[in-house]
């Protein structure tokens, strides 16, 4: 149910019906239609949604789905919902809900058979097919591969014939996106370091979102500016920095001879932590 009424396709008038909510709440059910949207998944249609002015946020019932024929299986962590053609989604628990991230489309699914599955417009369709081939490709860009199809010059590539520009807003990359972010560049300097271990960068980087075999959370990284010279140590823990330092000094004096002069860093009091 959901009290957004733009969100519902074949929307109905009902007769009146209440709904009961968790805080007791009785609220008037207006009507009935159905939702498209995609998940990380794919796309997914629900059926028969209540339109329920003045709730606040959309709700699943879980006995609807299992009435439609999915079976629901509650984990600690997430929700996993499967069909008789297999999973069809991964509910991720957040506080004490399960929630989807999903955003709707405008895309009016077809009324088919109960014996086949539904079946999507030609355009989204090819923003799916395009999609996966963009990641088929290593995250090629989209033109690229539209290119590459009308022209032939990849066997097994279906041909795409349609504009690049029809299916742009239904074919986003969550990991392209990211990686085109922009960080703010370092404030320059004048000097530039004459010899090695004049001048090192150190920096910490983590708590990483995966534990390494090892049990690694961090990197303590230090960059020698004259050489470029990287080197990167896995940490456990943050205090660990002035052990891994100390290694990494020494070793510079017994292989150069030199000391280190100057140590720069952020400033951003991950090394007082």
């Amino acid at each position: 149910m959901t009290g957004i009424k733009s969100l519902l396709k074949d929307y109905k008038e009902v007769a009146t019906t209440t709904v009961t909510v968790a805080n007791g709440d009785i609220l008037p059910a207006k009507g009935v239609g159905n939702i498209s949207f995609k998940t990380e998944h794919g796309y997914v249609t629900f059926t028969g949604v209540l339109h329920v002015p003045g709730l606040d946020r959309n709700l699943i019932s879980v006995p609807q789905l299992t009435s439609k024929g999915l079976a629901i299986r509650m984990l600690k962590d997430r929700c996993v919902i499967s069909g008789k053609q297999g999973h069809v989604m991964t509910v991720k628990k957040s506080g004490s809900f399960y929630s989807i991230n999903c955003y709707t489309t405008q895309v009016a699914v077809t009324e088919t058979p109960k014996s086949e599955s539904p079946r999507f417009p030609d355009d989204v369709k090819y923003s799916t097919e395009l999609c996966l081939w963009h990641q088929r490709f290593g995250h090629l860009a989209s033109k690229s591969i539209v290119s590459m199809s009308t022209k032939g010059l990849v066997e097994g590539l279906p041909k795409l014939d349609q504009s690049l520009e029809s299916i742009a807003p239904l074919c986003l990359c969550t990991g392209c996106l990211l990686g085109k972010f922009d960080g703010r560049p370092y404030r320059p300097t004048s000097k530039k370091a004459g010899s090695v271990c004049e001048k090192v960068h150190m920096d910490i980087e983590g708590p990483m979102d995966m534990i390494s075999i090892g049990k690694h959370l961090y990197f303590l990284i230090l960059v020698d500016d004259y050489s470029g010279l990287t080197v990167a140590y896995p940490m456990q823990k943050k205090s660990d920095s002035l052990k891994f330092y100390r290694g990494f000094s020494e070793q510079a004096w017994n292989q150069t001879g030199k000391r280190i002069s100057y140590l720069r860093c952020d400033n951003a009091k991950e090394f007082l932590s």
